[in-house]
C-alpha cells in the first residue's frame, strides 16, 4: 500500500502544494531586488531539500517493500504487497510522506526555477532599455522606458 499511496499523493497533492507555495513566494518577496532574489533563493533551496528528502524516503520505501515481499530490490517496483489495496497495507505512512515530500519539492522547484528565469529576463529587458549607446540621442526610447520615464 505504501507505493500506491506514494504514487497518488505525489502528483495531485504534491503538485498543488508545491505550486501553490511557490506562487506565494511572489507575495513574500516584496521589497528591493536583492531581498526578493534572496527570498526566491531561499524558497528554491527549501523545495530542493524537500525533493531530496523525498527521493531518500522513496529509496528507503522501495527497499522496505522488497524486504516485505522477500524479493530483490528494484528502484521501480510494480508488484507486491506494497502495491496492493488490501491485506496488511505495509508502509502506508511512509508512502504518504514520501509522496508529499517528492511532489511538493519537485513541483515547487520547477515553479521557482521558471519564476526566477522569468524575473531575470524581465529585469534584463528593463535594464537593457536604459543602457546608453554611443549614438543614443538619435535612437528612440523603448515603450517600457517611455512608460517609466
Amino acid at each position: 500500500m505504501g507505493m500506491v499511496i506514494c504514487t497518488f499523493v505525489t502528483c495531485p497533492i504534491g503538485s498543488c502544494v508545491g505550486c501553490g507555495v511557490a506562487a506565494c513566494s511572489r507575495i513574500c518577496s516584496k521589497g528591493d531586488d536583492d531581498q526578493a532574489k534572496n527570498t526566491r533563493l531561499l524558497f528554491l533551496g527549501v523545495f530542493s531539500a524537500l525533493f531530496t528528502a523525498g527521493c531518500i524516503c522513496y529509496i528507503a520505501l522501495s527497499i522496505m517493500c522488497a524486504r516485505a515481499d522477500h524479493d530483490r530490490w528494484t528502484l521501480f517496483r510494480g508488484k507486491g504487497e506494497c502495491w496492493s489495496e488490501g491485506g496488511s497495507m505495509p508502509f502506508t505512512g511512509l508512502g504518504w510522506w514520501t509522496g508529499a515530500l517528492m511532489g511538493t519539492g519537485f513541483f515547487g522547484t520547477i515553479v521557482m526555477l521558471i519564476r526566477m528565469q522569468y524575473d531575470t529576463e524581465r529585469r534584463s529587458a528593463v535594464i537593457g532599455s536604459f543602457v546608453p549607446m554611443e549614438d543614443s540621442a538619435s535612437m528612440p526610447l523603448s515603450a517600457e522606458a517611455e512608460r517609466i520615464v
